[in-house]
């Protein structure tokens, strides 16, 4: 059973020596090298570590055995490592590379940074994430025969001073048992290597097909191995075995030359060796070669001779073939020689020889020809006196080349005429011993050819450097240096020659703003190693700002090291300029497009054209009197803004000065001023203070566009350019007209936009008005039905009330369904939302068109879920959803129709469906069923009545809850069918729907009520009315009556009109209030004005109830029994 392995939970000696005993048992256990290494490593863990490795010294290398703890997936990591010499770094992290000790903790991944070789290593080091480690080194005596590298990881241990002298202590146990492992390893492989000898000398020998011989110079016996048999072609045991047997063999020729030989070599001890020819018993002859060693033992002379021989007839034959083909070549060298000497001669090119000191010893007729020196005036000068003085130095560093035995190509030199003019000569040298060869060709006419084709390609460069507004330019990365080529200058501002001659200068030519970003550009372009593009600003000298688009590439060095980079320069400013316009037009066409607020958004625009396509800019327009008001200004500097508006009030522009404001917009025409001279402002002012403010404000070129539609002016848009040096152009007039005529088109549309305002304001005046005004008369109408109703059994007035009723009632209908479609197609109806129970809403709307119903004799059909179906919305509007719905198929189905009502539920939606066997729709009126005062095809007697409102509404107030309306019909005399939906509110308890009315007439107490209305009809049938019902009634027609009366007398309730003349009821109300401080009565507003701005007013003022004309008897009669309740319980 083995001892489970130890770990070190503090520096304790009873565990190093449980240790110290496990580790003796492990480093026993085997003599195998392998083994004894895996052993080594695992003696450490994990009591040293959670992880390691051991580096060994092994035949010359290093191996690493690697391990650790549990981890087979860290030990796959490590065994995939190998050990490199550790580079000096200040860290000893390897004891094989220093042969010390090290001890490393608190290690994190700033030390892994810090310590890594490469990305690769870094992402290693991470992954094993250890946080310490020791290496120690393993000596066997002197000798370092590995290291020793543990680390501690997952375990979460780290390692002292006592760990570190505990694994040196482990080190030097393992260290004999490793070194006597390598050493039986060594053994044994010498033991095999000895075996493998033999056995390779066999096959050595029959790969080279050598045979051996042995002769006993004793016994003068010969033996041969079966190889030396087959050379002299014969079978095993044919030769006698004697000197003489093998002499009788060789070639008679060779008899006596190999004998002498033979006896030469036993004299002197030397290698013998001879070659020699045979004659083998078939006929056949062959060359064989021999060498042998004699042995000499004991000083008593040679006793033995062993030797290998070898067939060499093919390499006899090739021998003889290659003496033939010697001769043949010495005789071509003769002819060659012959050509030489004739090209030599003849060559137009100048042949030399020369001295490693580079002195002419030979030239070729050509050196006279090319430079009129004769042989004898060239041999006799130094050769330096013939070369440029600027080139000397040149030469000296080629000849140098040539003393090192290096070759030179293609040198060009220029050479001195005999006449004292130079040549252009290109050499090719080549040295050969103590000389040196060269070929020099006249150039001279070449160069000069190729110096005009560079000048024409410089001068072609140039042009299109020109055209293109382009510059070139290079830097020298290594030593800084900067060279312009022709059109940087220009391109700069500056004048030709006045380039910078380094990145750091031209860095100061950059726009602050923008220098930091093209540094670091340029520096992430060499860390790299790729080319660059950028755009950027420069400062001209004169203080204007360009915009440059630089591009460079970048050279490397055979080492991939950066050294040069070249590019151009591109001035970009216009098209910079066209990028900024293009925006301008952009938001200010969006700005223009939004257009209600004319000041506001024209001041906007006036923002978005500076800086970018102007420095200040002004929008002047047209009043109704004819006078310029100016509307917005815009200025580069936000503080000189005061200074336009002041000029312009100061000297506001001369109606009949020439030029100018008046002139644009009474011609129509744009002003367009390039370049705005001084003389031009002195001229244009008058005024030295005008003068004086424009200077400051700075004018240098003009555009001014009429604001011009439908061929009328309404204004003038001015756009000025000053410090920023812009000088506009055609481009620039074309870029400001459109403005122009976008703004016009605006500021019309925004004129449109406010008339149509007023009218529609106008319209809902009127309709409110109209609405007011067809009440006023249906209050008496409908008061005089309900007093009928009341003081009479007679069944045929009873009949008459009810007619009159029901039709007082469709009116009022009607004036609503008009305010609701004017108010929902503006967008001021709020919804009074709260959990509403459509069930409920259904019973309410089949109540409101139950008269309708019963008078045509339709069957009404009805199909409700028996669970509560509750949506959030406001119940009102929603009862008029389900009302006009049936009150549409109660008016478009014959008498004794059938109309069904059904509501469905689904997940998240509830389905109203209304479905009839009426008239039926077209397809065409199918799709506009929902449009406003869209009806079927009317007829004479207009049966069907109506608007064509309630089904807009509809559709709106659907969607006013996050639903829909949808019509359809299978077409004329099929009826219709139509649907809603709503959203389900989920989770609902309950509907809370608004407060239920009473559930019938209270039993009327006697009221002392003042009715006031102008209205004397409407007055006195409501008072009528009110008396009927068993009030006791006052009624009066004028505020100030009014007053006296409620000074006179105590009233419980005061029913008032709101238009009333000289006060309206609104002011009579804040009266009757301050003159009734202890016991004001209630008081009712009864008005033809229905909408929320209306009762809102009234209820401020002081209103406690607000009712509209015509006034419901039901509706009254409750109010009325409220009041009487509460006046009961005072």
């Amino acid at each position: 059973m083995s001892t489970p392995p130890v770990v070190l939970s503090s520096f304790d000696p009873f565990q190093q020596l449980t240790v110290i005993r496990q580790a003796a048992s492990s480093l026993a256990s085997s003599f195998e090298l392998d083994q004894t290494l895996a052993n080594t490593i695992g003696v450490f863990l994990p009591a040293l570590g959670d992880f390691g490795f051991f580096d060994a010294i092994v035949d010359g290398g290093v191996r690493r055995t690697a391990r650790a703890h549990l981890d087979p997936a860290t030990e796959a990591i490590l065994a995939a490592t190998e050990w490199r010499r550790q580079a000096p770094t200040g860290l000893n992290l390897c004891a094989l590379s220093s042969g010390e000790a090290a001890l490393h903790t608190g290690i994190d991944d700033a030390w892994y940074q810090k310590v890594a070789m490469g990305e690769g290593h870094l992402a290693l080091l991470r992954t094993l994430r250890f946080k310490a480690m020791l290496t120690v080194p393993v000596r066997a005596g002197e000798e370092l025969v590995g290291a020793l590298t543990l680390f501690m990881s997952h375990s979460g241990r780290s390692y002292g001073a006592g760990e570190l002298a505990f694994a040196a202590e482990l080190a030097a146990l393992a260290a004999p048992v490793v070194s006597n492992a390598r050493l039986l390893g060594k053994h044994r492989l010498a033991e095999a290597a000895l075996r493998a000898s033999g056995e390779r000398l066999r096959l050595a020998t029959d790969a080279g097909k050598i045979g051996i011989w042995d002769w006993d110079l004793v016994s003068g016996a010969v033996s041969w191995s079966e190889r030396v048999y087959e050379l002299h072609g014969l079978a095993p045991g044919q030769f006698g075995g004697r000197l003489e047997d093998f002499t009788a063999l060789v070639h008679p020729d060779d008899r006596e030359r190999l004998s002498r030989d033979m006896a030469a070599s036993l004299a002197s001890g030397d290698l013998f060796t001879a070659e020699f020819r045979i004659v083998r018993p078939d006929g056949s002859g062959g060359w064989l070669a021999t060498w042998a060693q004699p042995e000499n033992e004991g000083g008593r002379g040679p006793t033995r001779m062993v030797g290998a021989t070898i067939e060499i007839t093919e390499q006899k034959r090739s021998q003889a073939r290659l003496e033939e083909l010697n001769c043949r070549l010495e005789q071509r060298v003769v002819s060659s020689n012959t050509e030489r000497d004739r090209i030599w001669r003849m060559s137009r090119d100048v042949l030399a020889v020369a001295s490693q000191s580079g002195a002419l010893l030979s030239v070729n007729p050509a050196f006279e020809a090319v430079l009129g020196w004769t042989e004898r005036e060239a041999l006799s000068t130094p050769f330096m006196q013939l070369v440029h003085p600027e080139q000397q130095a040149g030469v000296q560093q080629q000849l140098a080349r040539l003393a090192r035995g290096e070759s030179v190509e293609e040198f060009e030199v220029r050479s001195r005429h005999r006449d004292g003019s130079y040549r252009w000569l290109s050499w090719t040298l080549a040295p050969e011993g103590d000389l040196m060869y060269g070929v020099g060709r006249d150039v001279t006419e070449l160069k000069k050819e190729r110096a005009k084709k560079l000048l024409a390609s410089e001068t072609r460069l140039q042009l299109a450097l020109d055209v293109g507004g382009m510059g070139a330019w290079q830097w020298d990365v290594v030593s800084g240096e900067s060279i312009w080529w022709p059109g940087m200058e220009t391109l700069h501002g500056m004048p030709v020659g006045a380039g910078v001659s380094s990145m750091a200068a031209y860095l100061e030519l950059v726009l602050p703003a923008d220098r930091e970003r093209l540094a670091a550009e340029v520096e992430e372009a060499l860390r790299e190693k790729r080319g660059h593009r950028i755009e950027y600003r420069v400062i001209h000298p004169g203080g204007g700002v360009r915009w440059i688009e630089g591009r460079g590439e970048l050279t490397l060095d055979e080492h991939g090291a950066p050294v040069q980079m070249a590019g151009v320069c591109v001035d970009i400013t216009q098209r910079k300029r066209t990028e900024e316009d293009l925006r301008f037009v952009a938001k200010a066409s969006a700005e223009l497009a939004a257009l209600t607020e004319l000041t506001a958004t024209l001041n906007r625009v006036a923002r978005l054209a500076v800086p970018g396509f102007a420095d200040w800019c002004t929008v002047d327009l047209l009043g109704a009197d004819g006078a310029i008001e100016r509307v917005a200004v815009a200025h580069v500097d936000p503080s000189k803004e005061a200074l336009v508006h002041e000029l312009f009030v100061r000297f506001p522009p001369d109606p009949d000065a020439r030029g100018g404001v008046w002139q644009a917009i009474r011609g129509g025409h744009c002003g367009h001023v390039p370049l705005i001279t001084d003389a031009m402002l002195a001229e244009s002012a008058g005024a030295p203070e005008c003068l004086a403010g424009l200077r400051t404000l700075g004018l240098r070129s003009y555009i001014g566009v009429p604001l011009a539609v439908r061929g009328r002016t309404l204004g003038l848009i001015s756009f000025v350019a000053a410090g920023s040096g812009r000088v506009y152009g055609a481009d620039d007039v074309a870029l400001a007209e459109d403005i122009g005529q976008r703004a016009a088109i605006a500021i019309e549309n925004a004129n449109m936009y406010r008339a149509l305002q007023t009218a529609d304001r106008r319209k809902d005046e009127f309709l409110a008005m109209l609405a007011h005004e067809l009440r006023n008369p249906l209050a008496p109408i409908a008061a005089a039905a309900d007093v009928l109703r009341l003081s009479t059994g007679d069944a045929r007035l009873t009949k008459v009330s009810d007619i009159i009723s029901r039709q007082v009632g469709h009116m009022a209908g009607l004036i609503d369904d008009l305010l609701d479609v004017s108010r929902v197609t503006r967008g001021q109806v709020e919804l009074d939302r709260y959990p509403v129970d459509m069930k409920a809403v259904v019973m309410a709307a089949v109540e409101q068109v139950r008269s309708l119903n019963e008078a045509r004799g339709h069957r009404l059909s009805l199909k409700l879920p028996a669970r509560a179906l509750t949506v959030e919305g406001d119940e009102k509007r929603l009862v008029q959803i389900v009302a006009n719905l049936l009150n549409n198929a109660a008016k478009y189905t014959p008498p004794g129709g059938a109309i069904d009502l059904e509501v469905e539920a689904g997940e998240e939606r509830i389905l109203l469906r209304v479905r009839d066997n009426g008239i039926g729709m077209a397809p065409e009126l199918v799709d506009s069923a929902f449009e406003l005062f869209a009806q079927a095809a009317r007829t004479s007697d207009r049966s069907q009545g109506g608007l064509g409102l309630g089904l807009a509404l509809v559709r709106r107030l659907a969607e006013l809850h996050g639903g829909r309306a949808r019509a359809a019909s299978k077409g004329p005399g099929h009826g219709s069918e139509f649907t809603v939906h709503l959203p389900l509110l989920r989770g609902a308890a309950g509907a809370t729907g608004a407060a239920d009315g009473a559930a019938g007439a209270a039993p009327q107490a006697r009221l002392q009520v003042l009715v006031v209305d102008d209205n004397v009809d409407a007055a006195t049938m409501l008072g009528l009315f009110l008396e009927t019902s068993g009030h006791e009634v006052d009624v009066c027609h004028e505020p100030r009556a009014a007053l006296e009366r409620i000074g006179a007398r105590r009233f419980d309730a005061c029913l008032l009109d709101i238009g009333l003349p000289g006060m309206d009821g609104n002011e009579l109300a804040r009266q009757i209030r301050v003159a009734s401080p202890g016991a004001v009565p209630a008081l009712i507003a009864v008005s033809g004005y229905g909408q929320a701005h209306d009762r809102a007013v009234a209820l401020e003022a002081g209103f406690d109830h607000y009712l509209v004309k015509p006034v419901g008897a039901l509706s009254l009669q409750e109010l009325l029994a409220q009041i009487a309740g509460r006046s009961a319980l005072v």
